[in-house]
């Protein structure tokens, strides 16, 4: 059975712990809590609970007043904001001396970047070969050049995820102005009632049966020592200690199987 939706990851979850034919100790906002803890620890570890997003922002004064920028809810992290004025001005590598060449004779559309009398072209005129390697040249001689001279592309940012706000340390008029578009690089969640196919994820469903399991447990704790007719007795400590043990592993699994490195999300 595919999972396409939070009320059918509960029914598994139950069913996984044995739903109908016993009976599941743990209220039903119980386990709507233990299904948005699952689906928070799998959104801030798992690569597949994200995805790599460009947010276009067109200045107002009221931004430049505040010193922020208001971002979607949705985006996690930012890593970087680059500033310019008018889309067809892009400047790749945030390189303020490069930009797009859409000529004839430039195929790869390959950068070339001037200024300083510096020229880098796939197609110079000693004749070298136009080629991939060519271009991985010119593109890590300017990546090269960006982080020992710096950019005026790129302008210092501050970003904390819960106030969804992005602070800009740069100089209003010089560096950013009204009406000018800015540019968020950095990643977003994916919203599982758009991307059902979150609620499907085999990590995703162990690890909500397991805290499913633990709140079982915990429920149970509270009545050791009480024998049910037929001699029948509640063992949560037992249950509880299961599910803890399922849960160490599975958060062990996450940080060696799906866990991003630490520095991915670097800038």
């Amino acid at each position: 059975m595919t999972i396409t939706s939070r009320n059918d990851l509960i029914e598994y979850c139950l069913r996984k712990l044995g739903h109908p034919v016993i009976e599941i100790n743990v209220d039903v906002d119980q386990i709507e809590d233990r299904i948005d803890d699952a689906l928070e620890y799998y959104q801030d570890y798992h690569f597949d609970a994200t995805e790599h997003k460009f947010y276009v922002h067109q200045l107002s004064q009221t931004d430049l007043t505040n010193g922020y920028i208001t971002v979607p809810d949705e985006l996690i992290f930012v890593k970087q904001m680059l500033s310019f004025s008018g889309l067809s001005d892009f400047h790749p590598m945030s390189d303020p001396l490069a930009g797009w060449d859409f000529s004839v004779n430039n195929p790869f559309n390959i950068i070339t970047s001037g200024g300083s009398g510096v020229n880098f072209t796939t197609n110079d005129q000693a004749g070298m070969d136009s080629s991939l390697t060519d271009f991985f040249i010119t593109m890590t001689s300017l990546e090269t050049m960006q982080q020992v001279l710096g950019s005026n592309a790129d302008v210092p940012i501050r970003f904390n995820r819960h106030m969804d706000r992005v602070y800009f340390d740069a100089e209003v008029g010089t560096r950013i102005a009204e009406n000018e578009y800015v540019v968020f690089e950095g990643w977003a969640i994916l919203d599982p009632e758009i991307y059902t196919s979150v609620y499907n994820d085999r990590w995703l469903k162990r690890y909500a049966t397991a805290l499913i399991k633990q709140q079982w447990g915990a429920n149970l704790i509270k009545y050791a020592g009480i024998s049910l007719p037929g001699g029948v007795s509640l063992d949560g400590d037992k249950l509880y200690d299961q599910a803890n043990t399922e849960i160490e592993a599975l958060e062990e699994e996450m940080q060696l199987k799906y866990e991003l490195p630490v520095d991915f999300f670097s800038g």
